[in-house]
């Protein structure tokens, strides 16, 4: 079949630009899922902000390309759905997918409410169970709408190729491990909370850079995250590089203020091998994940985090086995490769 995957975002990039640079979620998304789709024997376009190429066997075209001529059997949209009115006139016969990435709270996701922009939708993806809920119940509030039912599935997001088959054991896990913490999120999604924090060595990998926008409205917090000896700022980093540094870090410090629709920021610390603690505005939710309850003061966060600083010290074989169920629950769950055939069941039936 002729897949089209559109994002409409200003961002520039194409399928290897994660490879060696740090990107969004979403895009970084877009590029792992194509090459594998290609690989089920698909023919797939990516239309963003890029020139016209073919990388990995995914064909890359410009948002400015007439979609019409490209006469694709299935359309997916990354989060904009006000589009779909407009592409249902271009591409009549396509079946056309809305892709959600954000809560619907965000401005971008209002056109979803209304019943002249759902009915030009053919099927939706989410990416959490706990997203989903959001909407439909929203959804269900306002009476005009459904967005639920089978039209609709959640098929979660996954991890970077690089994060994949980090550790082979819990004893692997045990020898490289430190009684150090990360942060790798974007900055607005708690990194405020982390400058306080000194109960270990965090590594803040965090920047604006993987929207590709500047981050002189973070000016100040950046100066306090210096001032606490126990941080280092290392800026945004490729997804290789960060599963690189990751492999020696045993926590993800993660305060997070922002609600996550699925983050990938979490699953892939997950696999590589870091006790996930955060509080329950991120997402997915397992057993191996310690979340404070929101709204949660920064003393109770830290002594969640307290707690499972003592654990690691106290019982570190323990420590290590967990982690090691833990890789090996991702590396089964979350891949790209997995994530292609529930896109291909769902999507191309």
């Amino acid at each position: 079949m002729r897949l089209l995957f559109i994002d409409t975002s200003p961002i520039k990039f194409d399928i290897l630009t994660p490879y060696s640079s740090a990107l969004g979620g979403t895009e970084s998304a877009l590029s792992y899922l194509t090459p594998e789709l290609a690989k089920l024997g698909h023919e797939v376009t990516l239309m963003c902000n890029s020139s016209e190429q073919i990388l990995n066997d995914v064909k890359h075209v410009p948002l400015s390309k007439d979609i019409a001529v490209l006469d694709p059997d299935v359309v997916i949209v990354a989060s904009t759905p006000d589009r779909f009115p407009t592409l249902r006139k271009k591409v009549p016969r396509a079946k056309l997918v809305l892709w959600v990435h954000m809560q619907p709270d965000q401005p971008d996701m209002r056109p979803l409410f209304r019943p002249e922009t759902v009915e030009t939708i053919d099927k939706i993806v989410y990416v959490s169970d706990n997203q989903k809920n959001a909407f439909v119940k929203e959804a269900l509030g306002s009476g005009d709408v459904c967005l639920d039912g089978p039209n609709s599935k959640v098929i979660g997001n996954a991890v970077a190729p690089f994060f994949e088959s980090m550790f082979s054991s819990a004893e692997e896990i045990l020898a490289v491990k430190n009684c150090r913490g990360a942060y790798t999120s974007t900055p607005f999604r708690g990194l405020k909370h982390v400058a306080k924090i000194k109960e270990l060595p965090i590594d803040v990998y965090s920047s604006m850079a993987v929207y590709q926008r500047d981050d002189t409205m973070f000016a100040e917090l950046y100066e306090r995250l210096k001032a606490n000896d126990h941080i280092v700022l290392h800026g945004s980093v490729s997804q290789k590089m960060l599963a690189e540094c990751l492999r020696e870090v045993s926590f993800l410090v993660y305060p997070c203020v922002f609600r996550e629709s699925h983050s990938i920021a979490i699953i892939e610390a997950m696999a590589a091998g870091l006790k996930i603690v955060t509080t329950d505005h991120a997402s997915p939710q397992t057993e191996y994940i310690d979340s404070a309850t929101s709204p949660t003061s920064l003393d109770n966060y830290v002594a969640l985090l307290r707690r499972n600083i003592e654990f690691f010290r106290q019982y570190p074989k323990q420590w290590a086995q967990k982690s090691w169920e833990q890789v090996q629950y991702v590396n089964e769950n979350f891949t790209w490769r997995k994530r292609a055939r529930e896109w291909d069941a769902f999507v191309c039936d």
